[in-house]
């Protein structure tokens, strides 16, 4: 499985979906946090789901950061992405 062409394939549907709402976004958060790739879930969710109550989406947002690995690679510029929000 190419994990970076399933990636692709939710980025453009965050960018051309309208009529779903933020569902692809969504999507591509809980894809992005499955693979590791923390800092491009945070960055999705700071473009497309700012101000979302997390009790009506099923995905992080940038709450939950906190409860993200700490032996991730990206956890020093997430942190401090956090700490400046």
């Amino acid at each position: 499985m190419d994990v970076d062409q399933h990636i692709d394939h939710f980025r453009k549907k965050v960018v051309e979906t309208k009529t779903a709402g933020n569902w692809p976004a969504q999507i591509l958060i809980n894809l992005l946090v499955r693979v590791d790739r923390y800092r491009e879930a945070l960055d999705v969710s700071l473009e497309y789901l700012p101000g979302t109550n997390a009790s009506e989406i099923a995905c992080p947002l940038l709450s939950n950061v906190r409860s993200w690995p700490e032996t991730s690679t990206a956890w020093p510029s997430l942190r401090a992405s956090v700490a400046t929000y």
